[in-house]
């Protein structure tokens, strides 16, 4: 009898073990997954915010407004994460991180897209994007100046520094 406890007891303890391993390769995967998205988001919002810039077709200027105010895959994947993990999670962390990154990536973006919209006139501006201000040095510049400096928004050092922060938070530990 004795022995038949402490085989269940011994069973118990496997059984504990297994389940703590299997949380943890869960909320690694989960972590995986969520970093994917937000890296995947972050490349999608950029590339539409550089082809809009470039070509001014109101389609990827569109499409960049549905991708972040309505689809918000970035944010969903951190909330989906966090419903596995806890906010103590070292990974969780990077990924808000990553976030807070992207978002001032975003920013930068925005101003950028903001700017080529004034460049072709078109009183049809997302409220999302009329919304920004463009600063006084930039609403003097005719709209040939203001195409170059919503180039360089998204050429520009900061931008690139800001964009490969977002991907090094991505690297989970």
């Amino acid at each position: 009898m004795a022995r038949n406890k402490h085989e269940k007891n011994k069973e118990n303890i496997y059984k504990s073990r297994i389940k703590t391993v299997q949380k943890s390769i869960d909320s690694y995967i989960a972590c995986e997954r969520a970093s994917k998205t937000i890296q995947e988001s972050s490349a999608f919002l950029t590339e539409q915010a550089q082809l809009f810039i470039i070509t001014h077709d109101t389609k990827y200027a569109d499409a960049y407004i549905n991708a972040k105010y309505i689809d918000r895959n970035r944010e969903k994947a951190v909330y989906n994460l966090l419903q596995i993990t806890s906010r103590d999670d070292p990974n969780y962390q990077k990924l808000l991180n990553a976030i807070t990154q992207a978002e001032n990536l975003s920013s930068i973006e925005l101003y950028g897209i903001r700017l080529a919209y004034n460049c072709i006139n078109d009183k049809n501006i997302p409220e999302y994007v009329s919304s920004i201000q463009i600063r006084p040095s930039d609403k003097r510049n005719n709209p040939e100046e203001q195409q170059k400096v919503a180039l360089q928004t998204i050429t520009s050092p900061g931008y690139l520094v800001y964009k490969n922060r977002v991907n090094e938070n991505c690297a989970l530990l």
